[in-house]
């Protein structure tokens, strides 16, 4: 019981929900697998941006919560700063959810950091652009 709060509490700290799980089904996907840490199994997929006018800055991004077998759950919006830490601090991963034809999402390439000048941008290719980056994803 006291992981599965610990998980809750680290995950809400930076804004990000957790997976929903009851205590049991938790406890008993430790025995089964005791060396696999939930949080890193966390993986969120960004469907789209908002930019800063003043420059080429994310500055909130819509992702959703995905499942192992890429099911998408809770929409939120989170900063730019939030999607760095969870990065960074909390193995957390994301990808591009570009829109399909059909009105869905495809899983895209996955999100990563790269620090240029002391500065963290948000890429889906690692280049040298000061700028963040995740492709063709709408805009909010």
């Amino acid at each position: 019981m006291k992981t599965l709060w610990m998980l809750h509490l680290k995950l809400n700290i930076i804004g990000f929900g957790y997976a929903e799980v009851s205590t049991r089904r938790f406890n008993r996907h430790l025995i089964t697998q005791p060396k696999t840490n939930l949080i890193d199994m966390t993986r969120y997929g960004i469907s789209a941006v908002r930019y800063c006018p003043r420059n080429n800055r994310i500055e909130k991004v819509k992702a959703h919560l995905m499942s192992t077998d890429d099911v998408l759950s809770k929409l939120n919006v989170y900063t730019r700063n939030a999607v760095i830490k969870a990065v960074e601090d909390y193995d957390i991963s994301f990808v591009t959810l570009p829109p399909a034809h059909d009105g869905k999402f495809t899983v895209g390439p996955e999100v990563v950091l790269v620090e240029i000048a002391n500065e963290m941008f948000i890429k889906t290719s690692v280049n040298q652009t000061q700028d963040d980056n995740l492709g063709e994803l709408p805009e909010f």
